[in-house]
C-alpha cells in the first residue's frame, strides 16, 4: 500500500472501494458514511454533531436558543417538536401521553444518531 501521507481523524480515504479513516494510532479503519446532521428548522441552522452528543448541546454549540433548567429530562423546560429524524432518546419522563404522540422531546434527553434530525427551534 503507498503512503497516502497524514489524515486527520475527520477526514476519509477510499481504500479497496470502502471508505475509511485513519484513527490516532495512524490505522485505516473502514467506516460507514453515515453523518449526524442536526437541523433547526426556525433558525435556519444546519450542524454536523458527534453521535451520541446531547441534541441540547448541539443546539449551544450552533447559537441556537432552547430553554434549559435541569439538563437531566425532569422538568421538560428544554422540550421541542422533532420535525423529522430518529435520535436516540434517553428518557421523555417529563413530558405527558399527548406531548409524546404530538412529536415533542427533550432536548437534554435525545441524542444525535446517525442520519438528519431536524427539530423546530
Amino acid at each position: 500500500m503507498m503512503d497516502d501521507g497524514p489524515l486527520g481523524c475527520r477526514e476519509a480515504t477510499r481504500l479497496a472501494g470502502l471508505l475509511a479513516r485513519r484513527d490516532s494510532s495512524g490505522t485505516l479503519r473502514p467506516v460507514t458514511d453515515a453523518r449526524c446532521v442536526v437541523a433547526f428548522a426556525r433558525s435556519k441552522v444546519e450542524v454536523e454533531a458527534r453521535e451520541g452528543e446531547h441534541l441540547l448541546e448541539v443546539a449551544e454549540r450552533a447559537g441556537v436558543d432552547i430553554p434549559a433548567l435541569c439538563r437531566g429530562g425532569t422538568c421538560a423546560t428544554c422540550k421541542v417538536r422533532l420535525i423529522s429524524g430518529a435520535p436516540k432518546i434517553d428518557t421523555l419522563y417529563a413530558l405527558n401521553a399527548r406531548q409524546r404522540a404530538t412529536g415533542w422531546i427533550l432536548a437534554c434527553s435525545a441524542r444525535a444518531a446517525p442520519g438528519r434530525v431536524v427539530l423546530d427551534a
